[in-house]
């Protein structure tokens, strides 16, 4: 399996389904929010031009980006993860300052500027898009409760959208290898573990960065008084249901994690037992091809017909 640093198509057609009905659903939202763009005032557009233009150096110029000194498979051009600080802070400052139409848009720009540069996956344009949404929703929601109040903040909004975002990246990785990747979860889950330093750091910097923002002009970020129950504490039943359902999630994952491990432990041992055993009987036969090559030899060398 390669991961190739050039933008390509998925391995097969449902990768290349998802794909396509994502960038679909992208495009729809965009155009539904269509209005939000025509209401900027002026010194908002300019605004928001400087962070679609930011959106795109951040990730292009090297300095903008660190390498933290360790190296991972090579899932880009570079073949080591890289870490942009400054890559999803445009995002985070347009979900306070806009909303959901702007903050797409710049996650469209940044993460189409990213898989160029760095070689990705098309995918990143629906990990990028996600980010965008989950963040925006999560600092723009007007639940009551404690657990709401504080999402409503960048940084626990960017880190929650992280969390949200990291599985997802390994659904993303097996649809675009296809069978041959699922045939070779080991490597899939190494690429999906280097990818998860860069993401959480990077959406940390942008978390940071929003709470800045908003904390130097509070007046232009958004804010609204919370007024609705959240949907998992609507009623007994809803309370239920979100307790255990991430519960079962976590533990099928578990057990799936678990079988996987014992599976692939089990085939290391096989394999490195057959090796040790073919070694052995190498080493006691070739002796005897040794000794009989030798005695053909001696043999030849005292023939008279010779």
């Amino acid at each position: 399996m390669i991961f190739s640093p050039q933008l390509h198509l998925p391995a097969w057609w449902p990768g290349t389904l998802v794909l396509c009905a994502g960038i679909l659903a992208i495009g729809l939202s965009l155009y539904r929010r269509r209005s939000t763009f025509v209401s900027m005032s002026a010194r908002s557009l300019r605004v928001f031009l400087l962070l679609l233009v930011l959106s795109v150096f951040v990730v292009v110029i090297p300095r903008f980006s660190a390498n933290p000194g360790y190296n991972f498979l090579n899932i880009g051009a570079s073949g080591s993860v890289i870490v942009t600080p400054l890559a999803y802070a445009p995002i985070v400052l347009a979900a306070g300052w806009w909303g959901f139409g702007c903050a797409i848009l710049l996650a469209l720009t940044g993460s189409i500027a990213n898989a160029l540069w760095h070689g990705l996956y098309l995918f990143a344009l629906l990990e990028w898009a996600l980010v965008a949404v989950s963040v925006t929703f999560l600092m723009r929601q007007d639940y009551i409760g404690k657990l709401p109040t504080i999402t409503r903040n960048p940084i626990p909004a960017a880190l929650a959208a992280a969390f949200l975002v990291w599985p997802l990246q390994l659904a993303y990785l097996i649809l675009d290898t296809g069978p041959q990747g699922l045939a070779q979860l080991d490597l899939l889950a190494a690429v999906w573990a280097g990818g998860a330093p860069p993401l959480f750091s990077n959406l940390l910097f942008a978390g940071i960065v929003g709470e800045l923002a908003r904390r130097i002009a509070p007046d232009r970020w958004f804010n609204r008084t919370p007024r609705r129950i959240p949907p998992y504490a609507a009623n007994l039943r809803r309370r239920l249901l979100f307790s255990l359902l991430p519960t079962t999630i976590f533990g099928i994952a578990v057990l799936f994690w678990a079988n996987t491990r014992i599976v692939s432990i089990a085939a290391t041992e096989l394999v490195v037992d057959q090796m040790t055993r073919d070694a052995e009987n190498a080493a006691d036969v070739v002796p005897f091809f040794i000794r009989t090559g030798e005695r053909l030899v001696l043999d030849l060398s005292r023939d008279p017909s010779l």
